[in-house]
């Protein structure tokens, strides 16, 4: 049932993450490294990552947050 929707989901997740980096990037950056209590603490980001959920992984306020992982810039107190 879950999986039958999971496009939608992502859909949704994407135009949620589109609207918040296009106000606030630095908001948007907390908001994919905040550990999720509900969700075993794990972060926005690591449960697109364990979903597989390409469209939001591939979305510009995710790759430039990977990109300063990468970099090894903070990382707003997440987990990774």
């Amino acid at each position: 049932m879950l999986l039958d929707h999971a496009d939608e989901y992502q859909r949704l997740a994407v135009g949620i993450i589109s609207k918040c980096y296009e106000d606030n990037p630095k908001k948007t950056r907390a908001l994919l490294t905040c550990k999720l209590k509900n969700w075993g603490y794990l972060t926005c980001l690591q449960l697109a990552m364990n979903g597989v959920s390409w469209e939001l992984i591939s979305h510009p306020a995710v790759q430039h947050l990977v990109e300063n992982i990468w970099l090894g810039e903070k990382t707003y107190g997440s987990g990774l």
